[in-house]
């Protein structure tokens, strides 16, 4: 796992501060007691916080 996103982070994919433990927190947080569509939801929010974006330093800015 530390080499996937690792490999992520190096192709700009992820940014510089995303861990293996960002994404166990994902798994350890999902909310599987909820319907589908907030499910989907709380995935999409999760995930663009790991999506690095032009410009987009260490701190998130």
């Amino acid at each position: 796992m530390e080499r996937l996103v690792a490999a992520a982070v190096a192709d700009g994919d992820l940014r510089p501060d995303a861990t293996v433990d960002d994404f166990l927190m994902l798994v350890l947080t999902a909310p599987t007691d909820q319907e589908p569509a907030v499910r989907s939801r709380w995935l999409a929010l999760f995930l663009a916080g790991f999506t690095a974006r032009a410009g987009q330093g260490q701190g998130g800015g």
